[in-house]
């Protein structure tokens, strides 16, 4: 679904004057007589369950804003599932408007810069436009990749940690619990694990684990979605290797060991030696 020119332009004249602190190469004023031919716009991706794009809209033929725009279902006819990636997308709203800001400038976490954030809480419609980050995907079956999300994960958990986690869920508006699963949100999964074997042995002790996790004294702000999939890779003026990642629809309060086995679990595990 293409993005009409004149809303592109619109959006990237809210964005500008931001750009321009990353970017001393924007002319100033330049966002006051911009129109729609002077933007070009890219459909990257569909969203998960078809509930919006991802789009990349060029000005000038030189400066990028990557807008993710989320259009769920209307109210009334929408899912658990639905509900579910709804909620996750405000929190990503949140994350983006109250935190990326001060992870950015007070730690250096390398993830997308906040150009400007909608969010219409009538419909649940966010519209979320950032900075493209310039990388290539990685295949994590490298030490180096894999110190390097260490690394972005250590940074994380510890700005957010203890009682500032506490802080991030009541004022800025991040998930309660963190993590893309979690027992609370997937009732469907946990009901149509097998009854026998390992996984019938760890359907029933499920509840106890999830208990045992939220009542955990070392919690954090984790990412909750650590995936491959969520990360760009490049290095550094010593060649030394970092990680940029994105997607923060499931960052929330969380024992850190919550991110560090989904991330070796899931993005990790390519051989033995790993």
């Amino acid at each position: 679904m293409a993005m009409d020119k004149v809303e592109a332009a619109r959006l990237a004249r809210k964005c500008l004057p931001k750009m321009r602190k990353d970017n001393e190469l924007i002319p100033k004023g330049i966002e006051d007589n911009l129109v729609a031919e002077d933007v070009s716009v890219e459909c990257l991706s569909r969203l998960w369950a078809g509930m919006g794009y991802i789009y990349d809209v060029t000005v000038k033929g030189k400066f990028h804003i990557i807008v993710k725009r989320v259009i769920p279902p209307p109210k009334g006819r929408q899912s658990f599932g639905d509900k579910r990636k709804a909620v996750s997308y405000q929190v990503e709203a949140n994350f983006y408007n109250n935190v990326a800001p001060k992870l950015i400038s007070n730690h250096g976490l390398s993830i997308p810069s906040p150009y400007h954030v909608e969010k219409n809480d009538a419909n649940d419609q966010v519209t979320i436009c950032m900075s493209r980050l310039e990388g290539s995907p990685g295949s994590l079956c490298s030490d180096d990749e894999i110190h390097a999300v260490l690394r972005w994960m250590a940074t994380l958990h510890a700005a957010t940690w203890g009682e500032k986690a506490d802080l991030f869920v009541r004022e800025d508006g991040l998930h309660p619990i963190g993590s893309y699963w979690h027992l609370d949100t997937r009732p469907d999964e946990h009901d149509n694990m097998p009854r026998k074997g390992w996984e019938g042995r760890l359907k029933r002790a499920a509840r106890a684990i999830d208990g045992r996790l939220k009542r955990d004294h070392m919690q954090c702000c984790i990412h909750g979605d650590a995936k491959d999939a969520n990360m760009v890779f490049s290095c550094n003026d010593n060649n030394e290797k970092f990680v940029m990642m994105y997607d923060f629809q499931y960052v929330g309060k969380a024992p850190p060991t919550i991110d560090l086995a989904y991330f070796f679990c899931v993005a990790a595990s390519c051989g033995d030696d790993n």
